[in-house]
C-alpha cells in the first residue's frame, strides 16, 4: 500500500514539474510589448503595427519568440512596462532614467528629430543660443536629446510642454509656439493625417537635426529572463540585418508603406 501511495505521490510531483516547466517555456517564448500612436514607427492602425514594430515582430520570429502587443497612451504604455504589467515597450531612445528601469535592445530603427515652424517664419540657427528668444512647444515625457533636455532644465529656451503633438501642431498654427521639436517621419503623418491640406501647407521644417538617435526596444527588469530575451532579441536583429530583411523594411517605412492612409 505505501508503495501504491509513493507510486501516486511521485507521478503527481513528475505531472506538476511537467506542466511548470511548460508553463515556464510557453513564457520563455512569448513577450507583451505595449506601444502608442506613432506611426509609421509604431501604430495600431497600420500595417504590421508600423515598420518598427514589424522589425521587432520579425526579429523575435528568427528565434523562436512570438509578440503580443498592446497599445495605449504614451506615458500608460511606459507605466504598465515599468510596472511590470506588460514585458515590455516599443519604441524608445535612450535615456538614463530608462536604463534604471528596463533593458535596452540594440537600435532598431533609426529616427531623426527636427524643428518644425510655420512657412510664413523665416527661421534658422545653428546651436542652443539661436532658441533663446522664442517659444519652444514640447509633448509630455518626451526626451528630445540630451543638448535640448540640458538647454531647457537650464532654463536656456523656453519650452512649453503640452499633453500631445496634436496640441503642439495646433499651437504652432496658433502663433502660441515659433518651434516644435518633432521626428521628422512621424510629425510629418501626423500633420498629414490630423490637419486640413490649408493648414498642412503652412508648416515646414529646418533641415538641421536636434539630434539623430536610434529608438530601441525595452524590456523590464522586473522580468527573471529579461536579460536573455534581449540577446534572442538582438541574435533575431543581427539576422535581419545580415540577411538585408531590415534595411528593405525600414527602406519601406521611409517610402510609406506603413502608412494608415496615403
Amino acid at each position: 500500500m505505501n508503495a501504491i501511495m509513493q507510486r501516486n505521490t511521485l507521478t503527481g510531483m513528475l505531472c506538476v514539474a511537467f506542466v511548470s516547466f511548460a508553463v515556464l517555456s510557453a513564457r520563455a517564448d512569448q513577450i507583451r510589448i505595449s506601444g502608442g500612436e506613432w506611426q509609421p514607427y509604431i501604430s495600431e492602425h497600420a500595417p504590421h503595427y508600423g515598420f518598427a514594430a514589424h522589425l521587432i515582430a520579425e526579429a523575435f520570429a528568427q528565434v523562436g519568440v512570438d509578440v503580443e502587443w498592446g497599445f495605449f497612451p504614451w506615458a500608460r504604455s511606459m507605466k504598465l512596462a515599468q510596472d511590470g504589467q506588460w514585458d515590455g515597450s516599443a519604441v524608445w531612445l535612450e535615456s538614463e532614467e530608462r536604463r534604471e528601469h528596463f533593458l535596452l535592445s540594440e537600435p532598431v530603427a533609426p529616427s531623426n528629430w527636427v524643428f518644425f515652424h510655420l512657412t510664413t517664419y523665416d527661421f534658422d540657427w545653428t546651436g542652443v543660443a539661436d532658441l533663446s528668444l522664442l517659444r519652444i512647444g514640447g509633448t509630455t515625457s518626451y526626451y528630445y536629446g540630451e543638448t535640448f533636455e540640458r538647454a531647457e532644465r537650464a532654463a536656456e529656451i523656453q519650452v512649453f510642454r503640452a499633453q500631445s503633438d496634436t496640441i503642439n501642431l495646433r499651437n504652432l498654427l496658433n502663433g502660441r509656439i515659433d518651434l516644435f521639436p518633432g521626428e521628422l517621419l512621424v510629425t510629418y503623418a501626423q500633420i498629414r493625417d490630423e490637419l486640413s491640406w490649408a493648414e498642412a501647407v503652412q508648416i515646414t521644417h529646418h533641415e538641421l537635426p536636434i539630434h539623430v538617435q536610434p529608438l530601441h526596444l525595452l524590456i523590464g527588469k522586473h522580468r527573471a529572463d529579461g536579460q536573455s530575451l534581449i540577446e534572442r532579441f538582438n541574435r533575431g536583429l543581427d539576422l535581419l540585418k545580415q540577411s538585408g530583411r531590415h534595411d528593405e523594411i525600414v527602406a519601406a517605412g521611409y517610402a510609406g508603406e506603413y502608412a494608415t492612409r496615403p
